[in-house]
């Protein structure tokens, strides 16, 4: 529990950071301030008819969800099933086909004691599917995206939060927290009936207490909850890299195993399945817009810049600053991580909502009690209903615009960029790579600044025919796209190496790198000069030349060559020196006649 204590006081610390744009972004951000700007932001009543103002349970969440479904047509589908067996739903909202349009998702309630997580991801539903026809904004989104929505991740947690523990932030795993191989035995109870679990931190005690009666006799009060496991622990990315998310006792426990949860494999399940360009997780605690990565401290990812274009728009309408999620507190196995990291998914997480002033305490001889947590995380419906008006409004702002920059995602139509190693640019048919290693790592930067990468492969092909495809893939602590060939599994004889990149866009380019012998006794040959020009066969496809042809404009002279003495200009001119010569001639020839023209009429003209 002194996780607990140290995670309240990190809550309560200033995260601000200095906001910067970036110049080179000026201009997609412009178009997307141009798309948004006619938008007017209040509390907008969704044509959809249901109690707004309230904290609805599990229950209650999943028959809005059916009516909304049964009303507006929304397609309603059960993706999995809770510790307790709850089902987990997805709202998907599409217009017309939705096999044509990019996928936006909002996920809401990972964690149990953000009820208003959940709240906001239903409003943000409702409004879309209710609204379509009548809001030209909404109309305009769905027309283009398919919006999908996550409203309550973990309903058993959302239940015990808010009737048993407002402390609950885990699901409901039963777990031996104190170690009496007893579980859930002694939770947190309201005795006193204030409707408030109090945490006493006593002085000679090692750990806080909570309210409730010591159940199992220990001499400690509250201290094994109902469950559980930290859903944003427990995705497989980077699972168990931080230090700390490993006790049970933690409000950040990771598990027993990456994606041992069930409310985490139906998450993972159904992105897989949809593949989503964009999404976000609705959490509370603070207000700040957070992306990866989360477990690597010091570091953004590579695609930031795609990240500070959605939001800055977001920023400048809500006031919710961001940053990398690593510089608020380093955590592995997050949600977002694991999107962007294995699906490649600009995925962030939103912290909508928080107060510093809770939970409040009061100083006893004893110590210092805590109370009121609840209000921490979500705004009071009977003293603070303006604010949680306003993070629904606000909620709705960012998924506007988010889906706004979705479309301009989607609409990008330049493929995507392709560097390759300096080495190769001097590569001679002499110097092949020659290896008994199993895996052979392709040094090949790939990137994409309007819309990023989607998919990166390599593929061998044998008589045009694909034989494997080895996926590309970001390691832990890389920053970057990994691109290898393993050559177990593989049969001696001949290949071609291609490289396939595909951006979220859905715009391809591939290019053939080279030439790959698999030899009897195990060795792997890779020939970059299939063509033997002195040139890199990737080089040629990427500048425009034909990789098997030594000489692309027919002078004699190879393309390597030609290319070290005069670039791709040379190569590419399909002029050689002779052609050249004709080329002057035939315009001297030309000039003559006119010439010759002019005089014939003015001598005419004179007789």
């Amino acid at each position: 529990m002194i996780i607990l204590i140290i995670l309240i006081f990190s809550l309560f610390a200033n995260n601000q950071i200095k906001l910067t744009r970036n110049s080179s972004n000026e201009k997609q951000i412009s178009m997307s301030e141009a798309r948004f700007k006619h938008i007017r932001f209040h509390l907008k009543s969704p044509e959809f008819n249901y109690d707004i103002q309230k904290y609805h349970n599990s229950t209650e969440h999943y028959l809005l969800a059916q009516r909304l479904a049964k009303e507006y047509g929304v397609n309603l589908s059960i993706i999995g099933h809770s510790w307790e067996g709850k089902p987990i739903y997805v709202l998907e909202i599409t217009k017309g086909d939705p096999s044509n349009k990019p996928w936006f998702l909002i996920i809401g309630l990972h964690h149990a004691r953000e009820w208003i997580s959940a709240e906001a991801a239903f409003y943000v539903a409702a409004y879309f599917a209710s609204n379509y026809g009548t809001d030209a904004n909404i109309t305009d989104i769905l027309n283009n995206v398919n919006l999908a929505v996550i409203p309550v991740m973990n309903p058993d947690g959302l239940d015990i939060a808010l009737y048993k523990n407002e402390w609950h932030r885990k699901n409901a795993r039963p777990v031996d927290e104190d170690g009496d191989n007893l579980t859930d035995e002694d939770p947190p109870e309201d005795t006193n009936g204030d409707g408030y679990i109090n945490m006493y931190y006593y002085q000679g005690y090692p750990f806080p207490q909570f309210e409730g009666v010591d159940n199992d006799g220990d001499g400690y009060s509250g201290e094994d909850w109902i469950g559980g496991v930290d859903p944003n622990r427990n995705y497989p990315y980077a699972w168990g890299e931080v230090y700390g998310e490993q006790d049970p006792q933690s409000e950040v426990y990771q598990g027993p195993a990456p994606a041992s949860e069930p409310e985490v494999r139906a998450i993972m399940s159904y992105m897989t399945s949809r593949k989503p360009i964009v999404a976000i997780s609705l959490h509370s605690g603070i207000e700040k817009l957070l992306y990866p990565w989360g477990y690597w401290e010091g570091h953004s990812n590579f695609e930031e810049d795609l990240y500070i274009n959605i939001l800055y728009d977001v920023y400048k309408e809500t006031g919710w600053s961001f940053q990398p999620a690593n510089r608020l507190y380093p955590a592995s196995g997050v949600w977002d991580d694991w999107a962007f990291g294995d699906l490649h998914c600009l995925a962030f997480t939103a912290e909508i909502y928080g107060d510093r002033h809770w939970p409040k305490y009061n100083q006893t001889d004893k110590g210092i009690i805590y109370y009121g947590v609840k209000w921490m995380f979500n705004p009071n419906l009977e003293t603070n209903l303006v604010k949680f008006n306003q993070v629904l409004v606000n909620t709705l702002k960012m998924a506007e615009i988010t889906a706004l920059h979705v479309i301009e995602i989607s609409q990008d139509n330049t493929a995507p960029t392709i560097l390759l190693p300096n080495e190769l640019q001097t590569y001679l048919e002499s110097d092949k790579l020659e290896t008994l290693r199993n895996n052979t790592r392709f040094n090949v930067s790939i990137m994409d600044l309007e819309s990023g990468i989607f998919d990166a492969k390599i593929i061998l092909k044998s008589n045009q025919e694909t034989v494997k495809v080895f996926e590309g893939s970001i390691p832990l602590y890389n920053n970057s796209w990994v691109l290898a060939i393993n050559k177990e599994n593989l049969s001696a004889g001949n290949y071609l190496i291609y490289l396939s990149v595909t951006n979220r866009a859905g715009k391809s380019i591939e290019i053939r790198l080279g030439g790959l012998n698999i030899t009897e006794d195990g060795k792997a040959i890779i020939d970059w000069d299939l063509d033997n020009d002195h040139l890199a066969d990737a080089f040629e496809m990427l500048h425009g030349a034909n990789p098997d042809n030594p000489d692309t404009d027919g002078d004699g002279i190879s393309d390597g060559e030609e290319w070290k003495s005069g670039g791709w200009s040379a190569v590419l001119s399909k002029k050689s020196e002779i052609g050249t010569i004709y080329y002057v001639i035939a315009i001297a020839i030309f000039i003559a006649l006119i010439a010759g023209f002019i005089i014939y009429r003015k001598y005419k003209g004179g007789s």
